[in-house]
């Protein structure tokens, strides 16, 4: 499901920010080796850029993530569809081009954008990477370059949109595309809290908070949401026209009904399961493919309908209608 006929009207802006933008500079022919412990730090280490290992492998994401926060939560990713084996290296080399490459040399990924005249980058302490030249304007921001996250004081430019991840662990380009039409609400003192909105794999916007310092409570431990949208993603489908049909968090043959905090939980119909056990947003394959030739039956002895009550099928639509 996409939300691509809303406009981006709120960004985090509202929240007033204590801390400027303050930076470390990282000079020219400084590079990274894709370890546990390969990272920059912005000024008041709340913000490092550097390799995430990913899920117990010996590939990495080149990423930007809250550094004092326990569980490392990235807010920006750079390589989601080619993750860099243990040994790859980034570099900004003495020329200005900042790539990184595999332990073979082959290239997995650069800002794809031009870089002549940079002189340094940095790890800001808003969140922002940033390339710059000798006069300190940006050249290459990943502010302007967002994945599934805003922070604040982040804008997101007329054009610009988040993508959503495959899964929580795969960070893949997901079905999940720009953000919803937002307004202002009031959250709590930037000074207390890290803050950031999140467009999520199972296509829920959100915003979410987390406490500068631990507490005893249960709010010390975790992010939590402040508000998201749609409030039921289930029921607000974009599904009005024939091409839209499949759309919403669930993929085919399965339906979707929400949880307790109101997130998304997809179900296969009778006689289908997961086509992905480690991803229930992909939808769900038959268990068994009929024979209609099956002990020389009737086709029409071999089926038989169920019911799903209390189910609402957003769309009447034929069969043909829908891929095969």
């Amino acid at each position: 499901m996409g939300f691509s006929h809303y406009l981006v009207l709120f960004v985090l802006l509202s929240l007033p920010v204590l801390l400027g933008a303050q930076k470390a500079n990282i000079s020219l022919g400084s590079y990274l080796t894709a370890s546990d412990d390969a990272s920059w730090r912005s000024p008041s280490g709340d913000f490092a850029f550097g390799f995430s290992r990913i899920n117990n492998q010996d590939l990495f994401l080149l990423a930007i993530w809250y550094e004092k926060i326990p569980g490392r939560t990235l807010v920006w990713y750079a390589n989601g569809d080619n993750l860099a084996p243990k040994g790859s290296k980034l570099q900004l080399s003495n020329n200005g081009n900042f790539t990184l490459t595999g332990p073979q040399g082959q290239e997995i990924w650069n800002p794809k954008s031009s870089t002549d005249g940079v002189a340094y980058a940095a790890m800001l302490d808003d969140g922002n990477f940033v390339l710059a030249g000798r006069d300190s304007n940006y050249l290459w921001e990943s502010f302007k370059n967002p994945t599934d996250t805003i922070l604040p004081t982040q804008v997101l430019e007329l054009g610009g949109k988040l993508s959503s991840r495959q899964t929580e662990t795969n960070y893949s380009k997901g079905r999940n595309g720009s953000v919803v039409n937002l307004t202002k609400n009031r959250t709590k003192s930037m000074g207390d809290y890290y803050y950031r909105a999140t467009l999520d794999a199972d296509g829920i916007f959100a915003l979410h908070a987390h406490p500068r310092t631990q507490t005893n409570g249960s709010l010390g431990k975790t992010w939590f949401a402040i508000w998201s949208v749609p409030d039921d993603i289930c029921s607000d489908m974009d599904a009005g026209t024939p091409t839209d049909l499949g759309g919403g968090p669930c993929g085919y043959n399965s339906y979707c009904r929400l949880d307790e905090k109101r997130r998304p939980l997809c179900e296969c119909l009778p006689g289908f399961s997961l086509s992905d056990p480690n991803n229930k947003l992909n939808g769900c394959k038959q268990n068994r493919i009929p024979n209609c030739h099956q002990d020389n039956a009737k086709p029409e002895d071999l089926y038989e309908m169920q019911e799903l009550p209390n189910t609402f099928w957003p769309v009447s639509a034929n069969f043909e209608q829908l891929p095969g």
